[in-house]
């Protein structure tokens, strides 16, 4: 089985060799004709091979990433074009989105939906931070923990702005009008509340995480200056809402301090984007410079990248060694593996008339009209070529004068017998080799084991070097060195002349 495969590998080796002499007109004579060219090509695998297996590890990103500290990425110059990292922080509860505007007026209209957003994560005490892009909307990345008493909604004035009630309502949250969270009082031993079943009673200590509104309202519970409007002065506290995901019930909560933050962890692919971070800082009419916010204007950290890898090119370079490596196994293999048979050869006789021929495979090189030419298991014939029928011009022996018959005709012409030689042809092309007296210098029986399955076979060194002859049949092969041995006069090893 194993010769049968180098056999098989030696197919692909002389497939090689054809397309060299193909590329570098070798079919027309030259050292690509008789060379290995099939050499070039594993080489040429080989190296792009290592390019392929090179331009993988490049793109190819750790699979752990490295966890950077937000506001030192802020000013970082030296991180390189793409790092794999995770990032601690807090997100700014402002944001960017981006959708695909159908109608082309620049609002983002009811069967319009975002497909990106631009937030900022940073360090909560100096602002500094990085511009993350994700396609995570503000309900699903922004959360809260809050621990704090269930009271009843006091009716206290908020501020009037729609972009929270919009958002509200584009997250399709059921809000409880009722009870509130209030997290400014003192609370001792708390309870998890769960938002997807019924609140507890008004008084009840709770600890509450969720998803929230990155929008939020001031509250005022008094109105110093009369005018029905809850001024920034005024303001006692913040409301926002959090709220589950599944269930969308949530619940307002009350905070002391404006929640411009929401703690989180951004796993992404850092890499160098300085237009893009540029078109969300600074673009129509918004600018985070506006929010005492701090970025990077060189990296920005995509978390919807996931972390470069290039299986194909590893695939691609082990199908390339795989070849170069077939090529080179075929090679070393001589192209096709050939067994000699421990046998005796059969004896020496000329069966084959002027002009005969046996069908047989040839591997080897062969003469050609413009040089030589290197074929494996090509078609051909073994041809008992004639030179010539020639005419003697010597008349038969004389009769005494007087003898012969007034009218008769001269003596006829007498034949002598036809000169020929055994020649190895390539089948449909003017190739081959002489394997006559004084060409044929060796000969053994045996098979070759092509990849299709093991054939009878001769090997024979001539003019051109070795060859390998394959026959269909045993009774032709042994028929084929019959005809050599004798052609030739090569002993019954093949190749000692026998002395008197």
């Amino acid at each position: 089985m194993l010769d049968r495969l180098i056999s098989g590998a030696g197919a692909v080796t002389d497939a090689a060799d054809r397309l060299v002499r193909l590329l570098a007109g070798g079919l027309r004579g030259g050292l690509a004709a008789t060379r290995p060219g099939s050499v070039v090509v594993a080489t040429l695998l080989l190296v792009l091979a290592g390019i392929l297996v090179a331009a993988g590890l490049e793109v190819t990103d750790p699979s752990a990433p490295v966890a950077l500290d937000p506001s030192v990425v802020s000013t970082a110059r030296d991180l390189g074009d793409r790092t794999y990292s995770t990032l601690t922080g807090s997100l700014s509860t402002t944001w960017l989105e981006t959708f695909q505007d159908g109608n082309g007026n620049g609002i983002e209209d009811g069967g319009e939906t975002g497909d990106a957003w631009y937030y900022w994560l940073v360090d909560p005490v100096d602002r500094r931070g990085v511009t993350v892009r994700s396609t995570r909307s503000p309900a699903h990345i922004f959360t809260y923990l809050a621990r704090g008493i269930l009271i009843a909604d006091p009716n206290d004035r908020t501020e009037a702005y729609a972009p929270f009630q919009e958002e509200i309502a584009r997250a399709g949250i059921h809000v409880d009008a009722d009870t509130i969270l209030d997290t400014t009082r003192a609370t001792g031993t708390t309870r998890a509340l769960d938002l997807a079943g019924p609140l507890p009673a008004s008084g009840t200590a709770v600890e509450l995480t969720g998803s929230r509104t990155g929008a939020y309202v001031a509250v005022c519970s008094r109105d110093d200056d009369h005018d029905g409007v809850c001024d920034p002065g005024e303001a006692h506290g913040y409301e926002m809402v959090v709220f589950d995901q599944l269930t969308k019930h949530g619940i307002r909560v009350l905070v002391d301090e404006p929640p411009e933050f929401s703690q989180a962890t951004v796993t992404g692919l850092l890499r160098r984007e300085e237009r893009a971070i540029d078109d969300a800082t600074d673009s129509q009419g918004f600018d985070i410079a506006d929010y005492d916010l701090h970025v990077s204007d060189r990296y920005l950290l995509d978390e919807a990248v996931p972390p470069g890898s290039a299986p194909l090119a590893y695939v691609l370079a082990l199908l390339c060694v795989a070849a170069a490596g077939t090529i080179l196994v075929g090679l070393a293999g001589g192209y096709l593996i050939y067994r000699r048979s421990e046998g005796r050869l059969p004896d020496p006789v000329t069966t084959l008339c002027a002009g005969e021929r046996l069908p047989l495979r040839i591997t080897g090189i062969v003469r050609t009209p413009t040089g030589r030419e290197r074929v494996r298991e090509a078609p051909g014939e073994l041809v008992r070529f004639a030179f010539g029928r020639p005419v003697s011009t010597v008349p038969a022996p004389a009769q005494p004068a007087g003898a012969a018959e007034p009218g008769a005709s001269a003596a006829p012409l007498v034949d002598e017998p036809v000169t020929t030689t055994l020649l190895v042809e390539r089948f449909g092309h003017p190739q081959g080799v002489a394997l006559g007296l004084g060409e044929l210098r060796r000969v053994s029986a045996g098979r070759v084991m092509a990849f299709r399955g093991p054939r009878p076979a001769l090997r024979v060194v001539a003019g051109t070097g070795p060859l390998v002859l394959s026959f269909d049949t045993e009774a032709e092969r042994d028929r084929a060195v019959s005809e050599l041995l004798d052609e030739t006069g090569l002993g019954p090893d093949g190749k000692t002349v026998p002395t008197p």
